[in-house]
């Protein structure tokens, strides 16, 4: 009866596993990261194309992107965590590669980085519903480093 119950403790022991903030990359375990507001500025960042289909049709969603970016600048283990519309996931992931992670050299002294970002499509109509405090309020996409996409509605 004891190593019944002892086998079964640690069968289930080793069926579960840890949630950890890093993964495995060819550069070794790569950390995750938020950028901070001045390493937003340094990056660059600009927001991907907001897809013609999908704007001409008056649609508006969102999509949230995990990716490593590597010591070398590469940009790699691209995964698409939600998205609303298969073109948006499509236009953020275009997009977070033409970004300049070079400018951030100094913070890559220490492997590769994980980051995770939440591109917002908006289609402004001139009041001001595609502002950044609202888009930062949306919840159907995870993540709180938001990059919004905004287009015009015809």
């Amino acid at each position: 009866m004891k190593y019944t119950i002892a086998g079964s403790l640690i069968v289930l022991l080793l069926g579960c596993t840890s949630t950890s903030h890093q993964s495995s990359t060819e550069y070794g375990v790569a950390e995750r990261v938020q950028l901070s507001d001045q390493q937003k500025k340094t990056l660059e960042r600009f927001p991907p194309k907001y897809p013609t289909r999908v704007a001409s049709s008056g649609i508006e969603g969102c999509a949230t992107i995990e990716y490593v970016v590597t010591p070398d600048f590469e940009v790699q283990d691209v995964n698409t965590l939600v998205a609303s519309n298969p073109l948006f996931a499509t236009e953020a992931q275009k997009v977070i590669k033409k970004w300049r992670w070079e400018n951030l050299a100094s913070d890559f002294k220490t492997g590769p980085l994980k980051f995770q970002t939440r591109f917002e499509y908006c289609l402004e109509n001139g009041s001001g519903r595609c502002s950044m405090n609202t888009l930062l309020n949306k919840t159907q996409c995870s993540g709180n480093d938001v990059v919004p996409s905004v287009g015009m509605q015809m």
